[in-house]
């Protein structure tokens, strides 16, 4: 059964403790002040691959007031595939055209845990 963008999402943010939650694919959490918003997103005109996750703060009253984008290749580190056409040095990115899977490199279980923690570092500055 191939995944899909909520479960990608959903496995992402395991290691949250209930911190983000995922609604529509999309991992959402709330301060006192704004709102967070994660999806997933490339760096590249690739459609249906994604190398990081956008993040976005919104204000409910005046809209998006921060924005950037945490790029997988940079938070997370994987483990070197086996696979005839792996490379080590290629991004990693996620396909969503094949079930929203990892393209040939897989991060390891430690670099979720890397990633959202990064994730939330930023969050905390505001």
């Amino acid at each position: 059964m191939k995944a899909d963008r909520q479960s990608f999402m959903e496995q992402l943010f395991h290691c949250s403790e209930g911190t983000y939650k995922v609604l529509n694919g999309t991992a959402l959490f709330r301060t006192r002040y704004f709102t967070v918003k994660i999806t997933p997103s490339a760096s590249h005109n690739i459609n249906g691959q994604y190398n990081g996750l956008l993040v976005e703060l919104v204000n409910p009253g005046s809209g998006v007031f921060e924005r950037t984008f945490f790029k997988f290749q940079d938070y997370m580190t994987h483990k070197t595939s086996t696979h005839p056409n792996a490379d080590p040095t290629e991004d990693l990115k996620v396909i969503e055209h094949c079930g929203w899977e990892w393209y040939i490199n897989k991060p390891t279980n430690q670099s979720y845990e890397r990633l959202v923690n990064k994730i939330t570092e930023y969050i905390n500055m505001f």
